[in-house]
């Protein structure tokens, strides 16, 4: 249960482990017994190793309407003796009573003292999250967390800034000049078939010309092969000139 220690005043001092039920919360802790030192034959209490404590009524108490005797509970093998060993403090037993906390409450007993006086010390507890009902105040309230609004709108945010009239001060922008014409997307130039058909025409007479000499001259030397080879040559230019003329008319170029 705990373990005695020697200190001023007193013979034995002894810590009692917490026992409280599930579902309960301590109201005020460190709360002595009153009147303890007026009682007499609790000694056999004291000296027991399995104590604890209990509340009772005394509505008849012709000192206190509101008095709350405090019960030890002596616990052996044989038996359960219980004794009168005091009574909860007048202030807090009349808190109990006036808020109709009566059985709803209970005394946790955490000390025992011995030696000039003796003492009893246990802890008040009641219903968990009833104790600010207990102390008359009420119920705390969570703050739940502000969320920020997220603003699209830049004018609204300016506005809630303060800077809404400074805004409607200033002139708007002008509008951008146009834009300049892409000259690489223009359309390109008609193109002049007749030109080129004259100059096809013309390139295909001279290289004719240039042939005709050339030829001559190669048949005189009286070689046949590169004879034909020009004659070929200069037709097959004459046609290039003539198909890059007809292309050009088509738009493929």
């Amino acid at each position: 249960m705990g373990k005695t220690v020697a200190g001023a005043g007193v013979l034995g001092r002894r810590w009692i482990d917490p026992n409280r039920p599930d579902g309960v919360q301590i109201f005020i802790e460190r709360v002595y017994v009153a009147g303890v030192h007026l009682r007499s034959g609790i000694d056999e209490f004291f000296a027991g190793s399995n104590i604890s404590l209990a509340l009772e009524r005394e509505p008849h108490n012709p000192h206190d309407r509101n008095a709350i005797k405090v019960i030890g509970i002596l616990t052996t093998v044989f038996s359960t003796r219980q004794f009168h060993v005091g009574y909860v403090p007048r202030e807090i037993a009349q808190q109990i009573v006036e808020r109709g906390f009566w059985g709803r409450v209970g005394a946790d007993l955490r000390m025992v003292e011995w030696g000039d006086y003796k003492n009893l010390i246990f802890d008040l507890y009641g219903p968990k999250g009833e104790k600010n009902a207990f102390f008359g105040q009420e119920a705390s309230r969570k703050r739940e967390p502000r969320r920020r609004k997220r603003k699209v709108n830049k004018e609204k945010d300016a506005e809630s800034m303060g800077g809404g009239a400074l805004q409607a001060a200033v002139p708007p922008l002008p509008d951008p000049p146009p834009l300049q014409p892409d000259l690489t997307k223009q359309a390109h130039p008609p193109f002049d078939a007749i030109a080129i058909a004259r100059v096809a025409h013309s390139s295909a007479r001279s290289v004719v010309a240039w042939g005709d000499a050339l030829l001559g001259r190669v048949a005189g030397e009286g070689n046949m092969v590169v004879h034909c080879f020009l004659r070929c040559l200069t037709l097959v230019t004459i046609a290039c000139a003539l198909l890059y003329a007809v292309l050009k008319v088509a738009g493929v170029f």
